[in-house]
């Protein structure tokens, strides 16, 4: 018991020495008004600094205030290195629990970088349990609010300072993953998608953004009640195909969370362009490729080209602009395509699928393009046509046709007054060597 009471004081002294360090390379002043402004002076006086509230609020304070939106991107990053390195120190304690910040807590950074709380949460349906008035001001940024709606975002602070918001996230989804329930991790997720459709953000960390998705989407506890609202809320961040492929470069593949999401969502997205709205999306696989069949079917460019001329907004465009514009969306549809055929089934499975969208892939596409050369946009929608249909060739090319078929079109003639053979008596199942002599 004394020594459980010796290892926890020596804890706590490299906690207080930490922040110690910390106030001294970063300037004891600026530290004191922000400790200050949340009632931190209180443990100070009382000399509790030693106690975990103080540590906790420390640690919010340079989350909130100091790593977010100091002016010195040097030393933010110092501030950065220190948050993680006292977390660590942290995790040696098994019974007390990270601190890690809430989603009031990201939702104030941000705020204080200059971004309205309806940026921050677009969707009525999936709104936090606090308001704007719950969003605190930092005390650097304390006549941010009022100009905020006019001001474009991240204009107070460095764009690169977000990617340190970013990062910690990432650490902290990662050590604790009890950091956030579910809706709380749907909100986020739909916070920085939202965030990367940000035109203003040119330098947006995607790399450490893509990580912490995919950290958060390991983190959701009741992924099949979740999976649903999260497809279409997504869905509905955006109505231009660009700001498509632009959010599904986010969600990772590495994970098979991620694969479903990413599939899923493709589907979603070419019915928005093909049809203006989402139809109900199957979950499961063949559902899903008879659907994605379909599909390619509508994405003739000619074909959206006529679509195209029956709406008034474009009666004053020539058949020049129409007619980039529509390569255009058969490029973004191409893509779509391309991350709806992914599937973890085995190839086999895939194959009979595969074959029927190489079948559409030349008749409704291929053959309606044609090239010029003074429309090289026509080339490179062709281009990344033959790219997709090698790569299915090539799953084509590691399965192979069903048990007793040497080609898919060669059906095995059966000798009905000849025993069957032990051959025949084999299930469909596919093999690895089937024509192995030994």
């Amino acid at each position: 018991m004394l020594h459980f009471c010796a290892d926890s004081v020596q804890m706590e002294a490299v906690r207080s020495a930490a922040l110690t360090h910390l106030i001294l390379r970063i300037g004891r002043g600026f530290c004191i008004i922000a400790w200050r402004q949340r009632g931190i002076n209180k443990h100070l006086k009382d000399g509790s600094v030693h106690s975990s509230i103080a540590i906790n609020n420390g640690r919010q304070i340079l989350f909130l205030q100091m790593v977010s939106i100091h002016p010195s991107y040097a030393v933010s990053v110092k501030l950065l290195h220190t948050l993680i390195e006292i977390t660590c120190n942290s995790l040696t304690n098994l019974q007390e629990k990270p601190w890690t910040p809430s989603l009031l807590d990201i939702a104030t950074v941000f705020a204080n970088m200059g971004i309205h709380f309806d940026i921050l949460f677009p969707l009525p349906h999936i709104r936090p349990s606090f308001s704007s008035v719950d969003l605190e001001p930092a005390l650097p940024l304390a006549g941010l609010f009022e100009s905020r709606q006019s001001d474009p975002v991240f204009s107070q602070v460095p764009e690169s300072q977000i990617a340190h918001v970013i990062k910690f996230l990432g650490f902290c989804s990662t050590i604790c993953r009890e950091s956030f329930c579910d809706l709380e991790i749907l909100a986020l997720i739909v916070l920085l998608l939202k965030l990367h459709l940000e035109k203003e953000l040119k330098d947006f960390p995607v790399m450490d953004l893509h990580c912490l998705i995919e950290a958060l989407l390991q983190n959701i506890k009741s992924w099949e009640t979740v999976m649903p609202e999260m497809f279409y809320a997504i869905s509905e961040l955006s109505t231009h195909h660009h700001n498509y492929i632009k959010l599904l470069q986010l969600i990772p593949t590495s994970v098979g969370r991620g694969r479903q999401l990413r599939k899923h969502l493709s589907l979603i997205f070419m019915s928005n362009i093909l049809y203006g709205n989402c139809t109900d999306i199957p979950l499961d696989y063949d559902s899903q490729m008879v659907l994605l069949s379909e599909l390619m079917a509508q994405m003739r460019p000619s074909s959206l080209v006529k679509e195209m001329q029956k709406c008034p907004e474009n009666m004053s465009k020539t058949s020049l602009d129409l007619d980039q514009e529509a390569y255009y969306r058969t490029f973004s549809l191409l893509h779509l395509v391309n991350d709806a055929s992914n599937s973890d089934e085995p190839p086999s499975i895939q194959r009979k699928y595969l074959q029927k969208l190489c079948t559409e892939l030349e008749k409704h596409i291929k053959s309606d393009i044609r090239e010029d050369t003074r429309y090289f946009y026509r080339t490179k929608v062709k281009d990344l046509v033959a790219r997709i249909h090698g790569r299915w060739q090539e799953l084509l090319l590691y399965s192979r046709p069903n048990q007793g078929k040497l080609h898919d079109y060669w059906q095995p003639v059966c000798d009905s007054s000849s025993p069957q053979s032990s051959q025949e008596n084999i299930s469909d199942e596919p093999q690895d060597f089937p024509y192995d002599d030994n």
